[in-house]
């Protein structure tokens, strides 16, 4: 099994999912340092499965006009409850040794507020 450790804190078992724009959505649950997903000891079809959700951050933000798109609350909703089914698969994958947790967007209910 390949053993992963934070090159930033020496954290070997505290992973935190969460999506971001161009980037990985895995991170140092400790410092939270961005995460290589090559480095964990996942299998290829989960790295891309959550490569390709990842992908898919801020689908429900209009960028042109700098609001919410059209069915925007459902969208990031949509994404997070794909987000939780997926850090299950990591847990099941990563198995007792490390601690996996979910960072939920909130960027929907941000664009609301911001445009009332």
């Amino acid at each position: 099994m390949v053993e992963w450790i934070c090159e930033q804190c020496e954290n070997r078992y505290l992973i935190k999912l969460e999506a971001d724009f161009s980037i990985e959505p895995t991170w140092c649950g400790k410092c939270g340092l961005s995460i290589d997903i090559y480095l964990l000891p996942l299998s290829i079809s989960l790295m891309e499965e959550l490569l390709m959700w990842g992908n898919n951050y801020g689908k429900w933000i209009d960028f042109k006009s700098d609001s919410l798109a059209e069915n925007g609350i459902e969208l990031e909703k949509k994404f997070n409850r794909k987000g939780l089914q997926l850090t299950e698969k990591v847990k099941n994958e990563l198995g007792s040794n490390f601690t996996v947790d979910y960072k939920s967007s909130t960027s929907a209910e941000w664009y609301k507020n911001k445009d009332c």
